[in-house]
């Protein structure tokens, strides 16, 4: 592999004991996984190229660390070597104790991109949420109970985006505890009939509690956002949760007159692939 302009290094070539320089951006696929056992070093190899990533100027980092690795290893305080020593980047911690105080994610939050699929997207989005937490695909009849209760929800949001020219406002977005609400409200005569509902809305509403809150991770050159020490289905959809709010600042990114790479570290992405609801 030749040497590139701004490319990053991954290490030497074992034939030609060369550098590998490549700049992963202008690759045809520029995805990538990390593989190895525990303990040979992937999250200091991720760590390695977020260090060189924090070079340019109009690149930003996000990080899913659902065990705070990232933050174990060094990010928190900068990657202290000869050449990256201050990644001025901020540790956002998604706290899954519902908090009012802690940092957290709206499952519900609404990009208009000029897609006129807005809408539908989250209700798929909302959908696979709820497919984690009650472990298995959801009936049609229960698709329709909650793409019903989203589109009802989103739809005036959606409206006053528009005429305020605006695509994106978390402060006032509608957060799931309005979908809970009018799930509530509108199916209250059924819920102790309906094993879907009686479980969402009765048996484990307390699930839903960190999740209810708006969008409060703050922006930042790198941004890493942690979640640990819960069972493997909080952390499967706080996993979901946090893939959206990806997809968003992509989202934005996209209709900016600014646009900037967006690099996404999802660490331990096996809980995700390895989920069968």
């Amino acid at each position: 592999m030749k040497h590139e302009e701004n490319g990053f290094y991954y290490g030497l070539n074992l034939d030609t004991h060369q550098k590998i320089i490549c700049e992963r951006s202008k690759l045809k696929n520029p995805n990538g996984f990390i593989f190895g056992t525990s303990g040979s070093g992937r999250v200091e190899t991720a760590r390695r190229e977020v260090a060189q990533i924090i070079k340019h100027a109009n690149d930003e980092v996000v990080i899913l660390d659902c065990d705070g690795e990232y933050e174990q290893s060094g990010l928190k305080y900068g990657v202290k070597n000869d050449m990256f020593i201050d990644l001025k980047g901020e540790i956002a911690q998604f706290n899954l104790t519902a908090d009012d105080d802690a940092y957290h994610i709206n499952l519900m939050d609404l990009v208009i991109d000029g897609s006129n699929n807005e809408i539908s997207n989250k209700c798929d989005m909302v959908t696979a949420f709820f497919e984690v937490f009650v472990k298995r695909p959801l009936s049609q009849s229960e698709k329709n109970i909650i793409h019903d209760a989203v589109k009802t929800v989103l739809a005036p949001f959606a409206e006053e985006l528009k005429r305020n020219n605006l695509n994106y406002s978390p402060e006032s977005n509608p957060t799931l505890s309005d979908v809970l609400l009018l799930l509530e409200m509108t199916h209250h005569d059924e819920i102790e009939e309906n094993e879907f509902l009686k479980l969402v809305l009765r048996e484990k509403r307390d699930y839903f509690k960190a999740f209810e809150y708006h969008t409060n991770i703050p922006d930042g050159k790198a941004i890493e956002i942690e979640w640990h020490g819960m069972s493997c289905k909080l952390e499967v959809m706080t996993y979901v949760t946090c893939v959206d709010y990806v997809r968003n600042k992509m989202l934005l990114n996209n209709i900016s007159e600014q646009r900037k790479n967006i690099y996404v570290y999802w660490d331990d992405v096996h809980l995700v692939l390895n989920d069968k609801p």
